[in-house]
C-alpha cells in the first residue's frame, strides 16, 4: 500500500503545482506554459531477472501484496503477475487468440477489488473482469462486458466508481464518456475538444483521434487527470464541475 499512496500523493501535488500555476499566455480555452515554477524528478531501483518473461511491460498496477503487468506484445499471455516486495512471478493469463476465453489485444489492466481485476480487449471490445481470490493459481473469468457502443473508443479506460468506467469519446462531440458497467448507458458526457478552426468542426471524429488520451482518476473518484497520447495536452477534470485545467 506504500507505493499506492505513493502514487496517490505524486498525483494530488501535480495537480495542484499545476492548479497553482500561473501564466499570461493563454490560448483557446488551454494554458501554454514554457516552464514550471518547481520540477522534481523521480528514481527507482532496477529489477534485473533471467526469466524472459515478457516482451514489451507496457503497464503495471498495484493490487495488495502482487503487482499485475501489461505485456503489449505478451508472445502467450498479455498479463503477468508477481509479489510486490521480491517481484517473484506468480502466474501469467490472459492468453493470447481468437477463442471466446482468448485475447486478441489487450490494452490495459485495472485493479478494480482487491480480488477482482479488469482488463481490456480492443479489438473484441470487451471488459473483463477476473476473481483473484486468495489460493487462486490463475483467474477465472467472472464475467465480459461487450463495448457496442462506437462512441466509446477503447483506447483507454479508469474505473469512476464500482459501477461504471470512463472512456474517451470516439465521437468527439465530448471529451470523457461515463458508461454503468450493469446496464452499459450513458450516465455522464465530460468536457470537450477545443476547436481551433471552422475546418475541425466538420470533423470532430478524426479530431478526437488525435486527442486519444490516456487517463487516470483520483482515490475518490471524483478528480480525472487527463493526457495526450504524445503529452501536448493535459488536462483536469472534476465529474461534478467539468474542466478546471488545460495545460499545454
Amino acid at each position: 500500500m506504500h507505493m499506492k499512496n505513493n502514487c496517490h500523493t505524486l498525483l494530488l501535488f501535480i495537480t495542484l503545482l499545476l492548479i497553482s500555476c500561473k501564466s499570461d499566455n493563454t490560448v483557446s480555452g488551454y494554458i501554454k506554459y514554457d516552464k514550471f515554477p518547481k520540477e522534481i524528478s523521480l528514481k527507482a531501483e532496477g529489477y534485473i531477472s533471467d526469466d524472459a518473461i515478457m516482451r514489451f511491460p507496457f503497464r503495471i498496477r498495484e493490487c495488495g501484496d502482487l503487482l499485475y503487468v501489461l505485456d503489449l506484445h505478451g508472445e502467450e499471455n498479455f498479463f503477468h503477475v508477481f509479489k510486490k516486495k521480491s517481484f517473484e512471478y506468480v502466474t501469467s493469463f490472459g492468453r493470447r487468440g481468437e477463442g471466446p476465453e482468448e485475447t486478441l489485444q489487450a490494452k490495459n489492466i485495472y485493479c478494480f477489488s482487491s480480488d477482482n481485476i479488469l482488463t481490456c480487449d480492443e479489438m473484441k471490445r470487451e471488459i473483463t473482469k477476473w476473481d483473484f481470490s486468495k489460493g487462486r493459481i490463475k483467474p477465472t473469468i467472472i464475467n465480459r462486458i461487450k463495448i457496442d457502443d462506437e462512441r466509446l473508443s477503447l483506447f483507454d479506460f479508469a474505473i469512476s466508481s464500482d459501477t461504471s468506467l470512463i472512456f474517451p469519446d470516439a465521437s468527439g462531440e465530448n471529451r470523457l464518456f461515463e458508461m454503468n458497467l450493469n446496464n452499459r448507458t450513458s450516465i455522464n458526457r465530460i468536457g470537450n475538444i477545443p476547436i481551433l478552426s471552422d475546418i475541425d468542426k466538420n470533423k470532430p471524429a478524426i479530431i478526437s483521434q488525435a486527442w486519444s488520451p490516456y487517463m487516470y482518476t483520483s482515490p475518490n473518484d471524483s478528480i480525472i487527470v487527463v493526457a495526450t497520447q504524445l503529452g501536448e495536452v493535459l488536462e483536469v477534470y472534476n465529474k461534478a464541475e467539468g474542466i478546471i485545467l488545460r495545460v499545454r
